[in-house]
């Protein structure tokens, strides 16, 4: 049997390969040109590392979840809202697009119920006007289809100037806003036959308290909404 070559044949061999008309065997061809591929090249540890390293973060559910459970001092009424919650979304919110679906199909009802209470803030808004109730409600139907139909209408616009122009869709549907506000003015000044001045400010003052109702009123639809099997 004979021993394997070492280091000392290696000066030979290559004594050997450099005399002219001098070839060596096959297996001792070694091609120069070849890039080595060394583990430790440090171009190539640093993004292999990150991968190795990069964890998914965990979802805001989760989060909260986790915090919520680590609490002992929460009211049993917190503690079946937010197992009704895990329940609902799921404990790392897999879920949340079933929960925000139903949600949104929740709020066309949402929006219909509230239209009675926005009759109710035209009423205080011109309490001096002597109408009744009944007028401000059929006032607030007219002025909840238009907004609907406006907005559906923006919708379509929008989309149709995006398939040919992207960057004027914010402009045209910002402008056509502007409409809609500008035409629910005059609705409202020419049915309750006030001045511009006081017109402007009933709007605006009866705005913001339809607003207020309407994020009370989603708060309510969303906790049952939560609520529901």
């Amino acid at each position: 049997m004979t021993a394997p070559p070492t280091a000392a044949a290696a000066i030979p061999l290559e004594a050997a390969a450099n005399r002219p008309g001098a070839t060596l065997p096959p297996f001792f061809s070694i091609d120069l040109d070849a890039p080595s591929a060394s583990p430790a090249d440090p171009s190539l540890a640093g993004p292999l590392a990150e991968k190795a390293a990069a964890k998914p973060s965990p979802s805001p559910a989760r989060i909260i979840f986790e915090e919520l459970d680590k609490q002992t001092n929460i009211p049993p009424a917190y503690r079946w809202l937010e197992a009704r919650a895990k329940e609902k979304i799921g404990p790392t919110g897999d879920r949340g697009d079933l929960f925000l679906k139903a949600l949104i199909q929740n709020i066309a009802p949402m929006v219909l119920c509230c239209i009675p209470l926005f009759a109710i803030v035209l009423k205080i808004l011109y309490i001096f006007k002597r109408r009744f109730y009944i007028d401000h409600l059929i006032f607030a139907l007219h002025t909840h289809a238009f907004i609907f139909l406006s907005t559906v209408l923006i919708i379509g616009v929008g989309s149709l100037v995006a398939l040919k122009s992207g960057p004027l869709t914010g402009l045209v549907c910002t402008l056509l806003s502007v409409a809609v506000f500008v035409q629910l003015l005059i609705a409202i000044r020419r049915v309750y036959r006030q001045n511009w001045l006081a017109t402007v400010f009933k709007f605006v003052l009866g705005s913001f308290i339809y607003s207020i109702l309407l994020g009370f009123a989603f708060s309510v639809t969303a906790f049952v909404t939560l609520l529901l099997p």
